[in-house]
């Protein structure tokens, strides 16, 4: 009888082993599963974005813009020369372009320049770097960056001041520069 007894504990313990195992499978094809869908929507999600750098962030109405524009691969963020096109523009507060330039991406010419016009109304203007793919598909991979323009009335002087400390042995010398901003209205 006790022989029964272990031998039915025995059968009973061998199933929940067999069918942990089953599960065990089942688990790992569902992890499988969601790991394959996950990669696949990384691939499908591996779009180009742009990047766009301006030499400063305030100008004064009638200076000129300048700017780098790059398409990056969104996941490694390698530089790309496909799309052949990048349109860079500056638009106002009312979304209003001013306007636009095409470059050429495929030779990676993105450099460029915006003269600001001498009648551009003082305010915040927002330059843009996208490509016709991005205004379909995805138009976070757009590039948006803000400057501040002063109008024709006013406008901002850089002027440079240096100090010059040097010590007992004429070694070492500290040179400070600040820029300071003069508004004349």
């Amino acid at each position: 009888m006790h022989t029964m007894k272990y031998l039915f504990i025995f059968f009973i313990y061998l199933l929940l082993l067999i069918q942990n195992c089953f599960a065990q499978d089942g688990a790992n094809s569902n992890i499988k599963t969601l790991a394959k869908k996950i990669i696949e929507n990384v691939i499908t999600a591996d779009k180009e974005k742009a990047l766009l750098v301006t030499d400063r962030k305030m100008y004064n109405a009638g200076e000129t813009v300048y700017f780098k524009a790059f398409l990056v691969d969104s996941i490694h963020n390698y530089l790309r020369a496909t799309p052949k096109k990048l349109y860079v523009d500056y638009v106002d507060e009312r979304d209003s372009a001013v306007a636009q330039l095409l470059l050429n991406n495929a030779n990676l010419q993105t450099s460029g320049r915006f003269i600001l016009p001498d009648s551009l109304h003082e305010g915040f203007y927002w330059m843009r770097a996208y490509n016709k793919e991005m205004l379909s598909d995805n138009i976070n991979n757009i590039t948006v960056i803000p400057f501040y323009v002063f109008g024709a009335k006013r406008s901002f002087k850089h002027s440079d001041v240096q100090t010059q400390t040097q010590d007992a042995n004429n070694k070492i010398v500290l040179k400070f520069y600040f820029t300071i901003l003069f508004y004349e209205l």
